[in-house]
């Protein structure tokens, strides 16, 4: 039987920057930051941006895709370290992000009508989260880093709170409380602290390290390819690292969106618990 609403492959592709002229001063590899290395160990951010085409099927492989396409390649042109590997080269003291010529992303566009008329494109690079450097970022760091810096800018605090406490009735406050104390210590700059952050990072048990994918405040929800924003926005990622996904809203209000994904069973009792609390909160 034929699984309902399939999802149809156009196409598989890979797309290389524009040669760069004899005196480009675009740089082609780049040292690992101190926030690359703290991401090295897990499975790169991947999204899906779905949209709402007016065109037809022959009409976006023919005519849009190309210019997709030709858009994408001019773009890398000065990300050039995105189309590259991470690798460790014998006369480096440390992993870099390089680019040779011939290196390219990965570029997939399919279609289907699971509830709306659907293209997805999805870019997959080999560096983790720098697909973000083409969306709007803030920075808090003390000094601030330079507008050119290319790379991961995350880092992490601690929030502590009781078990006990977490488990109760004012368990969602109590979290609340103790996650927005810990942001407050980051006034100080986000460095101040951190000089066993590795260590302490890959000492954690991973059943009892949770992580967040995406912030609102990347806006994907802006990403107009010229046919409007994207019907939908998915971070597929989630699936193999557990992690929650963050984002920004479609209608580009005060929400936001939050992915989970989760076996059968536990997201029957997630849905039943959720309901739960929101009753309880609701309550005068």
């Amino acid at each position: 039987m034929a699984a309902p609403n399939p999802v149809t492959v156009l196409e598989l592709c890979k797309v290389a920057p524009t040669p760069p002229s004899p005196d480009s001063t675009v740089p082609t590899s780049l040292p690992i930051t101190f926030f690359d290395t703290l991401l090295l160990r897990f499975c790169p951010t991947q999204r899906l941006f779905f949209y709402e085409s007016p065109h037809s099927t022959t009409t976006f492989l023919e005519i849009v895709v190309p210019k997709l396409k030709h858009s994408l390649s001019l773009t890398l042109q000065h990300y050039l370290p995105l189309a590259g590997n991470v690798t460790w080269a014998p006369d480096y003291s440390k992993p870099i992000i390089d680019y040779v010529e011939g290196d390219a992303v990965s570029l997939t566009v399919a279609e289907s009508e699971a509830d709306f008329f659907t293209f997805s494109v999805a870019i997959t690079s080999a560096i983790p989260n720098t697909s973000i450097i083409f969306y709007p970022t803030w920075s808090r760091l003390k000094p601030p880093i330079p507008p050119t810096y290319f790379g991961n800018c995350i880092t992490s605090c601690n929030a502590n709170a009781n078990s006990d406490e977490l488990t109760g009735d004012d368990g969602i406050a109590i979290a609340v409380k103790a996650i927005g104390e810990a942001i407050q210590g980051l006034k100080d700059g986000v460095l101040k602290g951190k000089e066993d952050l590795l260590s302490r990072a890959i000492s954690i048990p991973p059943a009892r390290l949770f992580s967040i994918a995406g912030s609102p405040r990347f806006e994907f929800y802006k990403t107009n390819f010229g046919w409007g924003r994207p019907r939908k926005v998915e971070t597929t990622s989630i699936d193999k690292t557990g992690a929650f996904s963050l984002s920004d809203s479609r209608d580009g209000n005060s929400e936001i969106e939050i992915g989970i994904v989760l076996k059968k069973y536990e997201s029957e009792a997630f849905e039943s618990l959720f309901a739960s609390g929101l009753e309880i909160s609701s309550d005068p």
